[in-house]
């Protein structure tokens, strides 16, 4: 499985070995060309850090203890350039002083010489896997950003009426942001009526809790959004007909903190928004959540409307594993969460106005049914 990842995820990837040690450095070698696009070998510090100013590599490999400019010493320089850059290093077991040292500057982890093999496979292909969704990441934004630039360009230069574009602009964005929240719920089998769906329930609770006009418009544009994430997730895992293992369940989770780093660097604010929602869906109200076990008023407004009408979609909704459940049950089960998984006044909310919610259901009905 690790030789798997590694050859799928470092096939495009190039890496900068630094090791003083020339017997293991062939051997390694060995490995190393078997899997990566290039790699470039260096003796010492100093000419690392001299090749990572040409080479620019996605990861460094490095061994701590050598002449000249040991690998700490590089790693700081490395990083004052590239706070981000990608390391790995490596280490006897008499330089474990060092080894904390190396820690301290948050690498991405660490092998022991001499190198069990197995382990050192593992260890590079979850690197090379997270260095990869980061750069699918970048290319994501920069082309979602770029869509809606050009778009907006577009109608500002076939459109002079400055309110009836305006008016078209937002519109344009609302329909790229929902089809986008589409093409991530398709990929686990998911209806792209779901995401117009949260999207009405949502924009109801806001107006319902006393959020202004401009804030239930931007939660109804934004909340089609809430799993873009999903599309960083392995078919395997998020396909995966029966019961996630205890490590795939992880890599699930992965998807609410995968899409706010997608989104969070944009200069939209829509995308910001966007990206609250995306983070903090999957919080609850007692604290249990995930990612970050955000508790009570802590996780956003946005996030708490989105946690219940996602949920109550998905209960209400036939899927290929389940019936739809009745209201009455889904009324027990929001009572039974209420303070728990969810903020009571959404529940109190949802029970004041269940008519609504059924007559959206049934207005905007899947035709087919899917994964959730």
């Amino acid at each position: 499985m690790a030789v798997d990842v590694l050859r799928r995820y470092a096939k495009n990837l190039t890496l900068l070995y630094v090791e003083d040690d020339q017997e293991i450095a062939s051997r390694l070698l060995v490995i190393l060309k078997t899997f990566f696009a290039n790699v470039l070998h260096v003796n010492n510090g100093e000419e690392g850090l001299a090749a990572y100013q040409t080479l620019h590599p996605h990861l460094v490999l490095s061994d701590i203890s050598m002449p000249k400019m040991n690998g700490i010493q590089m790693c700081k320089a490395i990083k004052a350039l590239n706070p981000k850059q990608r390391f790995i290093f490596s280490t006897a077991h008499s330089e474990s002083h060092l080894l904390m040292e190396a820690i301290a500057l948050n690498v991405d982890g660490y092998v022991l010489k001499p190198i069990n093999h197995d382990h050192f496979l593992d260890l590079l292909g979850r690197v090379c896997r997270d260095i990869c969704t980061h750069i699918e990441h970048q290319f994501y934004q920069a082309n979602l950003e770029r869509a809606v630039e050009e778009k907006t360009l577009a109608l500002q230069e076939a459109n002079t009426q400055l309110l009836h574009l305006n008016h078209e602009i937002h519109h344009t964005l609302e329909n790229t942001i929902v089809a986008l929240g589409g093409i991530a719920e398709s990929r686990s089998h998911e209806t792209g009526l779901h995401v117009k769906r949260v999207a009405l329930y949502a924009e109801f609770f806001a107006k319902e809790l006393g959020l202004s006009t401009a804030q239930s418009d931007t939660l109804r544009i934004v909340a089609p959004m809430h799993d873009i994430g999903k599309i960083a997730i392995e078919d395997h895992i998020l396909k995966k007909p029966g019961k996630l293992t205890e490590e795939e369940y992880v890599r699930m989770q992965a998807h609410a903190r995968i899409g706010y780093e997608m989104l969070q660097d944009s200069a939209l604010a829509l995308f910001k928004d966007a990206a609250v929602v995306a983070h903090e869906h999957h919080e609850k109200f007692d604290g249990t959540g995930y990612p970050r076990r955000l508790k009570g008023e802590n996780i956003h407004i946005f996030g708490r409307i989105v946690a219940f009408a996602d949920v109550f979609d998905a209960l209400i909704s036939e899927r290929v594993y389940k019936k739809p459940w009745p209201m009455e049950r889904i009324v027990a089960f929001a009572k039974e969460e209420e303070g728990k998984h969810f903020d009571p006044a959404i529940v109190q909310v949802f029970l004041r106005h269940q008519d609504f919610f059924v007559q959206t259901n049934e207005r905007l009905v899947d035709t087919q049914t899917g994964y959730m």
